[in-house]
Formats: C-alpha cells, sequence, structure tokens
C-alpha cells in the first residue's frame, strides 16, 4: 500500500504558491498510485498457481515443482507436451 503524502496546511486566502505546492504533490502521488510495474508489498503470497506455462501471458507466475517460475519472452511452451523415448530416437508430440 502507497501511504498518502503530508499535504500542507492550507493559509486563510488564497494562495497561488499553496496551490501550486499541492497539485504538485497531488501529482506526485497520483503519479506513484498509477505507475505500472509497482508492487510495495512486506509479504505476498501467491495461491493457485498454474502448474504449466502454456497459454500464460508474458511476466504471469507458474509453479515449477518447488520454484516459482515467470513466463518470459521468447520461450516457448506448447500445451500438452510429451516425450516419449526409445534407444538412439526421441520423438515428442506436441498437441
Amino acid at each position: 500500500m502507497i501511504a498518502p503524502p503530508a499535504l500542507p496546511v492550507p493559509p486563510e486566502s488564497y494562495d497561488a504558491r499553496y496551490i501550486s505546492q499541492l497539485l504538485r504533490i497531488l501529482t506526485l502521488f497520483f503519479n506513484r498510485v498509477t505507475a505500472p510495474d509497482v508492487l510495495q508489498a512486506h509479504t505476498a503470497v501467491f495461491t493457485g498457481l498454474p502448474t504449466s506455462p502454456a497459454g500464460l501471458a508474458e511476466g504471469a507466475l507458474w509453479v515449477d515443482g518447488d520454484v516459482v517460475r515467470v513466463v518470459t519472452p521468447g520461450w516457448a511452451y506448447p500445451a500438452g507436451q510429451t516425450v516419449v523415448t526409445e534407444v538412439g530416437t526421441i520423438t515428442a508430440v506436441v498437441s
């Protein structure tokens, strides 16, 4: 959670410097709140993560055994991948 900024104490009458300062503070705060790719947390708990990256968007999390991984660009994650091996031959079937 992003803490709200401390706002300046307003003057008794209109003051252009006060309004300018207030607008600057609010602009900085809203830019910070709406900034993409910002996560501030002390603890994160992820439940129900998929066990395969197939069909997930770039940046999505998935679990590979006891390791949490991130889907990265440039990697192929085909759905339904199976591997059958024989002596001297590897056959990969993707469905």
